[in-house]
């Protein structure tokens, strides 16, 4: 779908994409060619339990933890690498970004920092099991 929408004041892209991490959908993603930008972003899957989470529990979310909240979404772990190699194409320190996430005080009953062998892990609680 082709809508010719702007935004001049540059918010439409941190709405679109807050909104779609709110809902449980992927990160959108984004093309610039000469004379357009063009977004791909799932229109119709959601997540209820990311959604319920986001709406009712935690409901002043930052990017970086709606991020951290998708990625763990059925998984319950992930390699605290990979989450900051995709957050450097958004923030310049990415794990200045994590910590504030993992610190939070209503982000802790629901994400853990452990690590072993294989690497440092970003992981769900049991309340945070989703």
């Amino acid at each position: 779908m082709a809508f010719q929408l702007v935004d001049r004041a540059g918010m439409g892209v941190l709405r679109i994409s807050l909104n779609s991490l709110k809902y449980g959908r992927d990160f959108p993603a984004w093309k610039e060619s000469l004379s357009s930008i063009e977004v791909r972003m799932p229109s119709e899957y959601i997540k209820p339990s990311i959604f319920i989470l986001t709406q009712k529990q935690i409901t002043d979310c930052s990017l970086t933890e709606l991020f951290i909240l998708n990625k763990l979404h059925e998984v319950g772990y992930v390699n605290i690498n990979d989450i900051e190699k995709d957050l450097k194409k958004i923030f310049k320190e990415p794990w200045i970004e994590i910590e504030k996430a993992i610190n939070r005080e209503s982000m802790r009953q629901y994400i853990n920092l452990k690590g072993n062998n294989s690497g440092v892990f970003i992981t769900t609680t049991n309340i945070g099991n989703i």
